[in-house]
């Protein structure tokens, strides 16, 4: 499905980009946690609703002339791994547009399953973020302590026989590195299949993934934060979000300097509202 528009508008140019990441939550968290604060959470793998990813990936290990001594940190090891994919690693999830050869196939913004999965039963806000701005971001709050991945998802089913998962490591490695960079290692070899990877009955969701990872060992925390004063590009409310929040909303917008529009299933497609104007569609066409 397509925004539709008439003329020019600098607005839909973005919303049909491919620098445009699309952020689904209910209107509680839109309202108290991201908007108000001006800022976006990444939390653990251990948080999410998907049991390949919650569920911790019981690394296994192989390598060659270990001795009686390293069994211990072995055990270490595979748990270190195991720890920092469950739970340290943190990160966050976008929706975007999909493109085929460079052309637009269909506006995330308008996936009626996003909304009703993520975006509360369309009662909830799609915050929508500048993938470029972002990044420079997270390179500016975090880029002297974490080591910062962000590419697209891919899709494929788990396979039972493929042994990527296992830790390869021989006893010269054991003796001269430390734990946590054997471990940070092996999951940069196995990034995309670790990090990166969903099974293909979540392909409609086109995920554009975020992760951050500590370059060194220090405090741990459930959460970070990244400031969305310079990414954030607009406010896009769902068809079933309730006016009674009206206020709010233009308040939040104002003070973040930013749009805020309504979506409005009309007949047959999405009509894309300013909010300061129901009564004028963001102008539109195929």
């Amino acid at each position: 499905m397509f925004l539709k528009y008439n003329y020019f508008d600098e607005q839909i140019e973005f919303l049909s980009s491919d620098d445009a990441l699309f952020h689904f939550t209910r209107k509680e968290t839109a309202i108290e946690h991201i908007l108000d604060k001006c800022s976006l959470r990444l939390g653990g793998f251990s948080m999410t609703n998907d049991p390949q990813e919650y569920k911790p990936k019981q690394t296994a290990a192989t390598g060659w002339r270990w001795e009686a001594r390293h069994s211990s940190q072995i055990d270490e090891l595979t748990g270190l791994i195991d720890e920092l994919l469950w739970k340290d690693i943190k990160f966050i999830s976008f929706c975007q547009n999909e493109f085929i050869d460079k052309n637009l196939v269909s506006h995330s913004i308008l996936k009626s399953r996003m909304w009703s999965q993520y975006g509360d039963n369309h009662s909830g806000i799609c915050i929508v973020i500048s993938k470029s701005k972002l990044l420079a971001q997270l390179q500016e709050q975090y880029g002297e302590t974490h080591i910062i991945n962000a590419r697209n998802v891919s899709y494929d089913e788990p396979n039972l026989k493929s042994k990527i998962h296992g830790l390869d490591v021989a006893t010269p490695e054991l003796d001269n590195t430390s734990n946590h960079n054997i471990a940070l290692n092996h999951i940069k070899v196995h990034l995309q299949p670790l990090l990166f990877n969903k099974q293909p009955d979540y392909k409609d969701e086109n995920e554009f993934r975020v992760v951050l990872t500590l370059m060194r060992p220090q405090v741990k925390t459930d959460f970070i934060f990244v400031d969305l004063i310079k990414c954030i590009n607009s406010i896009v409310l769902g068809d079933a979000f309730p006016e009674v929040y009206k206020p709010t909303m233009l308040d939040l917008a104002k003070r973040l300097g930013v749009p805020c529009q309504k979506l409005s299933w009309e007949s047959d497609t999405y009509l894309l509202f300013d909010w300061t104007n129901m009564y004028d569609p963001v102008p539109s066409t195929i």
